[in-house]
């Protein structure tokens, strides 16, 4: 142990024992501490008085109980010739244990019951005891310098430098400034600063002090020593201040930098937001025009659907009208069987006013035998049926339209099918009903036909807002309408532009309405005449032309339409003169 103290200790000598070791292996400081804790005699009645009640009471003394491990501290002087139990602290605490564990040590090795607060401050204490014992040692002992030492000195000596010459600057200044204090108090007025002070006694001490001006005899010599002096210092604070501003500026120019900078960052940041923004916009823009789009498609198929629907639906009701028909005549089907009521049809047929009336009556409402079709004959008309376009509806689950011919203008209005009960519930209304429909639905056919054979075009039509279609587009809202359709040959574009318009003129407000919807324009509001404006409006935009913004009113258009030749040019003329 002996020897590892004296490497911790920088090889300082190891110290004599004093004795105390074996005195506490003989017990004899143990029994002195035990001596000091313990009752002298037995447990006796110790009596206890109350002052409040005037009572007293006895009660039994007990034996203190002693502390087990370890000894009670004794005030010992802290020295260089410790003892084994100071010598154990400075080990365990080279070790590394804390004040806890070193006092944890010694009670359980029997030693003495030092607090953890005690352990921290003897262990501080005996170091610096050992350590003052060792710098007398080494001075004692040191003579002289090795080889390369003065090599690790002088680069440690640089950095202590560095660490106090502030500290010493600052003692420094505050020192003259003490000085020229106290000379202001000797002297009653204060006429020295403190570099003032500082120069003269450097100059005294130096013997380069000027004699006082008043033992001078170069007066003028000393006037012009002043001013100069006064100058050098008026130029160095102007230096000083041409510094300072030197740099201000240069600190107020990186200032502006920086926040130029942090401005430009933020436009760049702020344009990058506007692109996003207009980025977005734009393909939202782009989804809503699809989304119209699709949805135009979806109308648009859903008319033509539903026009292929109301051909397929009349071909067959011809279909079946015509067998029947012969049925009647000739009393046979067309395979050549007779029917079970032969006879009687054959008498029908020798009667020529039942034959001439039953042939009026087909040909002057075709819709009161629909009514009175019954569900076989149905059945039959559907059997007989190869249209693609019914296999087509019979493989989804799409419920099927009511069989409804097409209203005035060509129009058709698909309708909701009804149950078979109610259709047969009211199948003799529907009868005494279709007589009155199909006479008005007669009448607007027969005129929107008749334009096709004499079209009128007038102002009016030529600056309709359809005349921007083609030939092929508006044959399309023909074919839609259930309009018959013509090749260009036969009718040029201005005269089926006329023959729409005739047509749109022959629909009821309803239809219109009903048309508008279809179209995915606003059907409400305005009279018959406003909405066959927005209805020829709304196709023309959705033209191919009408895309690309083109109107009907357009000069350079209107040039190169045909209708505007011949009779109407001074519609041309009156739209090049702005008058139009």
């Amino acid at each position: 142990m002996a020897e590892s103290f004296e490497m911790f200790w920088g090889g300082a000598p190891v110290l004599e024992p004093t004795g105390r070791d074996e005195r506490i292996a003989a017990g004899d400081e143990v029994a002195a501490i035990e001596e000091e804790y313990d009752f002298d005699g037995d447990d006796g009645e110790v009596e206890y008085y109350n002052p409040q009640t005037k009572e007293t009471a006895r009660g039994v003394k007990k034996r203190r109980l002693r502390v087990e491990g370890g000894t009670a501290p004794l005030a010992k002087p802290i020295t260089v010739d410790y003892d084994s139990d100071d010598g154990r602290i400075i080990e365990l605490k080279q070790q590394g244990y804390s004040d806890a564990q070193v006092a944890d040590t010694l009670r359980q090795e029997g030693r003495v019951r030092y607090t953890d607060k005690t352990i921290g401050s003897r262990y501080l204490r005996l170091r610096k005891a050992v350590l003052e014992k060792e710098d007398e040692v080494l001075d004692d002992e040191l003579s002289d310098w090795h080889v390369g030492e003065d090599d690790e000195l002088l680069p440690l000596s640089a950095q202590i430098d560095k660490k106090f010459d502030s500290m010493i600057q600052k003692l420094e200044e505050r020192k003259w400034r003490d000085l020229a204090h106290a000379l202001a108090e000797k002297l009653g007025k204060r006429k020295y600063t403190h570099k003032a002070v500082r120069e003269r006694v450097e100059a005294l001490r130096a013997g380069t002090e000027l004699c006082p001006i008043e033992l001078d005899d170069d007066q003028t010599g000393r006037r012009t020593l002043r001013e100069t002096r006064i100058a050098a210092a008026k130029a160095a604070r102007a230096e000083k201040v041409a510094a300072e501003k030197e740099i201000e500026e240069y600190k107020k120019s990186k200032t502006a930098a920086r926040k130029l900078a942090i401005a430009e960052a933020n436009q760049k940041k702020v344009q990058l937001q506007l692109k996003r923004h207009a980025d977005k916009k734009e393909r939202l823009r782009i989804r809503e025009e699809r989304k119209t789009f699709r949805e135009r498609a979806r109308v648009s198929r859903l008319a033509i659907l539903a026009q292929m629907r109301a051909q397929r639906d009349w071909e067959m009701e011809r279909s079946r009208r015509e067998k029947q028909l012969y049925k009647q005549i000739m009393g046979m089907d067309m395979n050549g069987k007779p029917c079970k009521s032969s006879r009687t049809l054959r008498n029908s047929r020798n009667d020529s006013g039942d034959e001439s009336e039953a042939i009026n009556e087909f040909e002057s409402d075709e819709e009161e035998a629909e009514a009175r079709m019954t569900d076989e004959e149905e059945q039959d008309a559907d059997d007989e049926s190869d249209d693609p376009v019914e296999k087509i509806d019979n493989s989804d689950d799409t419920p099927r339209r009511s069989k409804t011919r097409p209203a005035n203008g060509g129009l058709n209005i698909p309708s909701r099918p009804k149950p078979v009960a109610e259709r047969r519930s009211r199948r003799s209304s529907v009868a005494r009903a279709t007589t009155s429909r199909s006479k008005s639905r007669n009448r607007a056919n027969q005129l929107a036909n008749n334009t096709t054979k004499s079209t009128l075009i007038t102002e009016s039509t030529l600056l309709s807002p359809r005349s921007i279609m083609s030939h092929a587009e508006l044959s399309g809202l023909c074919h839609t309408r259930n309009l018959p359709t013509h090749p260009e040959s036969f009718e040029s574009q201005p005269e089926l532009v006329a023959r729409l318009h005739a047509a749109d003129h022959a629909l009821s407000v309803p239809e219109l309405d009903i048309m508008l919807k279809a179209s995915g324009c606003y059907a409400g509001g305005g009279g018959k005449a406003a909405k066959i404006k927005r209805l020829q409006t709304t196709q023309a935009v959705a033209s191919e032309k009408g895309g690309f913004g083109l109107t009907a009113d357009d000069v350079d258009f209107m040039r190169e339409y045909e209708g505007y030749k011949g009779e109407f040019a001074y519609l041309l003329e009156k739209a090049e003169e702005g008058v139009l």
